[in-house]
């Protein structure tokens, strides 16, 4: 009798066992579930601060438009051919004020009124004035603009143009600082050329990918090459250090000895505003803390090229879309960045509501928004 109480006991042992662990396992996961709003091809689409707007380029027709996805009513909608995109620079951001929404394709920038659609063209004439005296003085052969950020109050914005950060301020109708990334400090022989960067969210902080070329006329890459990240004060003070021998206070990707240039991503500063996630195509997934002394520590997370990354707002998660936009990879902040991956269903790429709560993805499959359970 004393030893079926006690194989008893144990069965119940085990399920409550079994039990916890499923629980456990299922907390784990993050739950996408996607609404198709429109078919066709769609790219640059962008979701409002409080996820109930879509703005959109429908490449079919020929226009950008902002829709209501739950009713599926367009708000409101204009011309916008702009010819054939490249899909790395082709961007549509709300404000976090939800009052405008910045958009970038072909190396050009476009600022809307969210409301009703109004290009304020002052704000790209503003721009557009530094963009033959840049490309002088960065000796560049790129594109144009690479890349913008909205400032955490939508009262600027910053954009990137041959490695250099202009912020123009909306209240007083101009550019109110020119900051030069190009030039290192470490390395004055050497020029610097820039895509990708991100605003820290208490605007004190600046993030960027570089690599290195020589001074001549030809911008010859120096090798090995190296995809590196900088981080530098709005004024353009150099506040990280690259040089330093030790591996695991260095941001910088693997040496690479190849004729193709590796490029950054996407690159995300975290709330904490000391902490920075990196994807590149070539050196992985990492996240990178800003020390003091200008050093980093590094937590490497994954070889996979993640195309978009996400912070949840409470700094718990790190969310990485990849697999072009059809996975996942979850990362437990609070464990050490815990890192596990999940199918989400369909495919492109991603865009985050402020709030966590939603993801809008365009693509040539059309425009969906999923609606996002968080793990537990």
């Amino acid at each position: 009798m004393f030893i079926r109480t006690i194989r008893k006991l144990a069965s119940i042992l085990v399920l409550m066992l079994l039990t916890i662990h499923m629980t456990t396992a299922q907390a784990s996961i993050l739950k996408v579930t996607w609404t198709q709003v429109l078919l066709g091809s769609i790219g640059a689409a962008g979701i409002s601060p409080d996820g109930s707007l879509i703005v959109f380029r429908n490449k079919e027709t020929k226009q950008i438009a902002v829709i209501d996805w739950r009713t599926k009513q367009i708000v409101w909608s204009i011309p916008f051919d702009v010819g054939p995109t490249n899909t790395d620079f082709d961007t549509s951001i709300w404000s976090p004020n939800a009052k405008y929404i910045a958009s970038l394709t072909l190396g050009n920038i476009y600022v809307f009124d969210a409301t009703n659609g109004r290009n304020i063209t002052q704000i790209g004439s503003s721009l557009k004035a530094y963009d033959n005296l840049l490309r002088q003085l960065s000796n560049s052969d790129a594109t144009g603009y690479s890349d913008l950020k909205w400032s955490a109050d939508g009262k600027q914005l910053a954009v990137m143009i041959y490695g250099y950060i202009l912020i123009y301020d909306l209240i007083k109708n101009d550019v109110v600082t020119i900051i030069d990334l190009v030039n290192d400090q470490y390395s004055p022989s050497a020029r610097q050329y820039l895509s990708l960067f991100d605003w820290s969210q208490d605007g004190s902080k600046l993030v960027a990918f570089n690599y290195k070329r020589d001074n001549t006329p030809e911008k010859k890459i120096l090798y090995p090459f190296q995809v590196g990240v900088s981080v530098w004060d709005r004024n353009g003070q150099l506040l990280s250090k690259n040089d330093n021998p030790a591996a695991d206070k260095d941001c910088r990707g693997d040496e690479f000895q190849g004729e193709a240039v590796p490029i950054g991503t996407d690159i995300s500063w975290s709330s904490d505003n000391m902490t920075v996630a990196i994807a590149t195509n070539y050196a992985g997934y990492r996240v990178c803390s800003l020390q003091n002394d200008g050093s980093f520590i590094v937590h490497s997370l994954s070889d996979s090229v993640i195309q978009k990354i996400h912070w949840t707002s409470d700094q718990k998660w790190l969310i990485g879309n990849f697999n072009g936009g059809c996975s996942v990879m979850v990362s437990d902040v609070t464990k050490n960045y815990e890192t596990h991956d999940e199918e989400v269903g369909g495919c492109g790429l991603w865009q985050w509501s402020q709030d966590d709560q939603y993801i809008v993805r365009g693509g040539e499959n059309g425009l969906e928004v999923g609606k996002v359970e968080l793990p537990t």
